[in-house]
């Protein structure tokens, strides 16, 4: 069979997260579904189907049988939906409230004032019945039609609850005022639907704070740049138009529409928004610049080097949804639980409701019995308590430039005790510089650099990034004239160029002239001739990288590049210590490089690792019981970011590296990553004290509801103050721990 397509819907009228658990069931029955992830939070359902046996028509029909309406995930009406939506709960809660409040002071002066005849205290009962049919004629509406559609379908969720519930308890009221009593409970369908009403409402003011942080931050970004045309004049034209290379500008007080580098003026940027940063950053010529930053105070010409779409926000936007449709252990068992929890619920009402009448107990005694037992154990908490947890934290990592691309990362960061770190980027500044080139009998250092940067063209090595930058410096390009200058530059289009992950680059020019950039090791395989460093290259091999270049198989010299360890890499290294976790380098430099570094810091180090040697280490680990993180940012760190536990991208990584890693870090070094740690860690207790909470509820009120210790009412109250306790714990996962973000 072929393999299954993917199919992404929007899922509208979603109460919570019990919703979302009944459509997924709905829809995993159907024959050629594969895998389905509903997410309340994000309003969507990825499906994973056979085309030839389900269409996506079928998928959605299913969906809509159950009474939720579907959009396809483009549709430019979900966001007025949305609105619309919020608007018409607040109306049924208006509705629920102002009529409720008249039940509720009918049965307060009927329990607990009393009525001096029993013909008063009816009437007393026949007014609450009709002040009580607004709110379940339109309050209720939603919960009953799901309701009853959940339990056609035979997929039961927490709306069937509310619906068993208000139909017992409405219809056993009366049945008791058609015999001529006053015992009724109008009360608890009324209290249950407002109370219910506001806890989702709650839940989802808290669902779009967290799921809509990054889609506000995009909102912030004016739609229109200023581009400088070939005259130097300035003209307003749509972003979708920019292409790489465009220069535009920005004024002071605007927002900057697209990320960039600095080509003229400087200014003062605010990044908080995209960084979590307080303090305005100065950027200058040279500088990277992201769209969403403030400018403060000055004007700045920038070259676009993405296009919309591309831009870090837009990755940043697109990340949070994709990760808010995984699930992450917990969310998995957690809906399971509270699945099974209300067919069982059901059961267990109606046995309690025939017991009881076999005991000898009054109609009226047993169905306030199974009435509490229904409403004091609706797991509406318990389906909220994961996802809520999931989607603040996907937007507070969003906010740090931190993209989290599994949810299972909430699991695994916490249980991390051996961290194996890469060292450029990481530990260091990550922008390695030339410090001295080393040219062989017959070339010039000019000619080393000249013929290092032509190999690395297009390649984002750090290493060779810098030597394209020292290029300008070193070669004589720059002074040729321009026919010399365009017959290379037509020379480098006709080329074909190949970059091997852990030993460097090759070039092959039109004319069949090879050109080969990288390790020592790698070079002495297509160079036989090349002897050890000499003594002036060995001087400088003990604290700088070293880029071998050959010409047609002849060794050409070497470059000679060393990158400064990061102000605050002591410091965070033993941040990270303090956690518990065993710290290690592993890197493909050389072994005096390395451990400099590694000694500097108090870590062990492995040197020379080759891609293999990485994720080799990584399964060694694992294998003798460790929890492994691996952080790095190469193209040869795929890996080993995806054979560890907990993989970490950082910096400028290689689409291989970000597409390994369970999470990537944008900006920055050890900084980020322990951001990113604090975040998952703190995201992973609150989930855990979430769970805690809406299971130990249930098990408390249960037995409590089943001997008859607990009221309807009290039920309904218990139950809303459950779920409205987990939504505001749920929020501090989005609140930030003071002293969490470093300079950069």
């Amino acid at each position: 069979m072929h393999t299954p397509n993917e199919s992404v819907f929007v899922v509208e009228d979603m109460f919570c997260g019990g919703c979302a658990a009944t459509v997924e069931r709905a829809v995993r029955r159907l024959p050629g579904v594969v895998d389905v992830s509903v997410s309340f939070l994000s309003d969507t359902a990825t499906v994973q189907h056979h085309a030839d046996v389900v269409e996506d028509s079928s998928i959605r029909t299913a969906i809509a049988q159950l009474g939720y309406t579907t959009r396809a995930i483009d549709d430019p009406a979900r966001t007025s939906q949305s609105s619309k939506f919020e608007k018409q709960m607040r109306m049924r809660l208006g509705v629920a409230l102002g009529f409720g409040l008249w039940v509720m002071m009918a049965s307060m002066i009927r329990l607990f004032i009393g009525l001096p005849t029993e013909a008063m205290a009816w009437w007393f009962a026949v007014f609450s019945g009709i002040v009580s049919l607004p709110v379940l004629v339109y309050s209720a509406a939603p919960f009953l039609k799901l309701g009853w559609l959940g339990l056609r379908a035979r997929v039961p969720g927490m709306d069937s609850l509310i619906f068993v519930a208000t139909v017992a308890a409405t219809a056993g009221s009366i049945v008791t005022l058609a015999n001529g009593g006053s015992d009724v409970w109008f009360d608890v369908p009324v209290m249950l639907v407002t109370f219910q009403l506001i806890a989702r409402l709650a839940d989802f003011g808290a669902h779009r704070t967290a799921t809509n942080a990054v889609r506000e931050l995009l909102d912030l970004s004016p739609v229109k740049a200023r581009r400088i045309n070939d005259l130097s004049t300035s003209e307003l034209v749509p972003l979708s138009v920019l292409v790489v290379g465009d220069t535009i500008q920005s004024h002071a007080g605007e927002r900057i529409c697209m990320d960039g580098v600095v080509v003229a003026g400087s200014a003062s940027v605010d990044a908080g928004l995209l960084n979590g940063e307080s303090m305005p950053e100065l950027r200058q010529p040279g500088d990277e610049i992201h769209a969403g930053m403030l400018n403060l105070n000055g004007t700045l010409k920038l070259r676009v080097t993405s296009t919309l779409g591309n831009r870090r926000m837009d990755v940043l936007a697109s990340s949070v949804g994709r990760f808010l449709n995984k699930k992450t252990n917990l969310m998995s068992i957690a809906d399971s639980v509270a699945f099974w929890l209300v067919p069982l619920l059901l059961l267990l009402a109606f046995v309690v409701s025939v017991v009881l009448l076999a005991l000898g107990n009054s109609v009226s005694d047993t169905l306030e019995r199974a009435l509490a037992v229904l409403v004091v154990s609706c797991p509406c908490a318990l389906s909220l308590a994961v996802p809520l947890v999931v989607s603040v934290t996907a937007a507070r990592a969003a906010q740090e430039g931190i993209i989290l691309r599994d949810a299972s990362v909430l699991d695994k960061a916490r249980r991390v005790d051996t961290l194996l770190l890469d060292k450029t980027g990481t530990l260091t500044v990550g922008k390695p510089q030339v410090q001295s080139v080393y040219a062989a009998s017959g070339f010039s250092k000019d000619d080393v650099i000249v013929q290092a940067a032509q190999a690395g063209r297009g390649s984002q090595h750090p290493l060779m990034l810098a030597i394209h930058q020292a290029n300008a410096k070193f070669s004589n390009l720059s002074s040729s004239n321009p026919s010399t200058q365009q017959a290379h530059e037509q020379q480098a289009v006709d080329a074909t160029f190949t970059e091997l992950p852990g030993k460097g680059v090759c070039c092959r020019l039109a004319s069949g002239v090879e050109i080969q950039a990288g390790s020592r090791q790698w070079l002495r395989t297509s160079v036989p001739d090349m002897l050890e460093p000499c003594s002036t290259e060995a001087d400088v091999l003990s604290h700088a990288s070293e880029v071998c270049v050959a010409l047609n198989g002849q060794y050409v010299g070497a470059v000679y590049l060393a990158d400064e360890l990061r102000d605050d890499a002591s410091a965070l290294i033993s941040q990270l210590k303090s956690r518990g976790a065993d710290i290690k380098l592993v890197s493909g430099d050389r072994p005096d490089s390395v451990k400099i570094v590694a000694e500097s810091l108090g870590i062990d180090w492995q040197a020379q690792a080759s891609p293999e040697d990485k994720a080799a280490l990584v399964e060694q680990l694992t294998e003798q019981g460790r929890v492994v993180g691996f952080v790095g940012d190469g193209l040869n760190d795929g890996p080993a970011l995806a054979a560890s536990t907990l993989g970490i991208a950082t910096g400028k990584a290689s689409d291989l590296a970000k597409n390994a890693a369970a999470m990537a870090v944008l900006d920055g070094g050890l900084d980020r990553i322990l951001v990113a740690l604090q975040i998952t860690s703190k995201a992973s207790q609150v989930l855990r004290s979430n769970i805690l909470w809406a299971l130990g509820y249930n098990a408390l009120m249960l037995p409590a509801a089943l001997f008859g210790y607990v009221h309807p009412v009290m039920a309904v109250l218990a139950m809303a103050l459950s779920t409205l306790s987990v939504t505001l714990n749920s929020l501090r996962a989005g609140t930030r721990r003071f002293g969490q973000s470093h300079g950069k």
